[in-house]
């Protein structure tokens, strides 16, 4: 459109008709843009809202998270106001649920790798993360600690479900060789 512009133009002797037309075009091109932005970051907000739900139900101090215009991430109490006091547990999990997020609504691959992921996290926080997002991926990779696997054991004996996530553990490693587990 631009070329078309300049051609149409072309004859004209003013130059500054030529630049009033190429700038208003610009303007065109970058509202479309700004446009699309907002529309996918209303898209990708409504999909945060939906796959943290169960972490919101564990926090009920944080109502929302959002990405905002300028691609920041907002937490927000019931009242609306802004927290900025979040553990480092639960920005990890929210992190990740976020990422989850994205990879489910935008084409993105059903495989994950991840390394050491619920080091510090908390036992209800392990539970978001495990369910919410590690156990959803068709395959996934988690580079456990020892401490880690201790923890998944624990979460998922005591819960009586056990069985449910043995597949979490499928390999095991021992004397420095990853081994199928059974």
């Amino acid at each position: 459109r631009v070329a078309n512009v300049y051609l149409v133009n072309k004859s004209v002797k003013d130059k500054n008709k030529n630049l009033i037309l190429i700038d208003n075009l610009l303007e065109e091109v970058d509202f479309k843009i700004q446009s699309e932005k907002q529309e996918k970051i209303e898209f990708l907000n409504k999909k945060i809202e939906i796959s943290i739900k169960s972490f919101t139900a564990l926090y009920p101090g944080i109502s929302k998270v959002s990405i905002t215009k300028s691609m920041n991430l907002k937490v927000f109490d019931k009242a609306g106001n802004v927290l900025n006091l979040l553990s480092a547990g639960q920005k990890q999990v929210l992190n990740f649920l976020i990422i989850k997020s994205i990879i489910d609504n935008f084409e993105f691959s059903d495989f994950i790798v991840v390394d050491t992921p619920i080091g510090r996290l908390s036992k209800k926080n392990r539970k978001i993360i495990m369910e919410e997002c590690y156990m959803s991926f068709k395959q996934s990779v988690l580079l456990l600690t020892d401490t880690e696997v201790d923890g998944i054991k624990e979460l998922y004996a005591v819960d009586g479900i056990k069985e449910k996530y043995e597949n979490a553990l499928e390999y095991v490693i021992n004397d420095n060789k990853i081994k199928r587990k059974g």
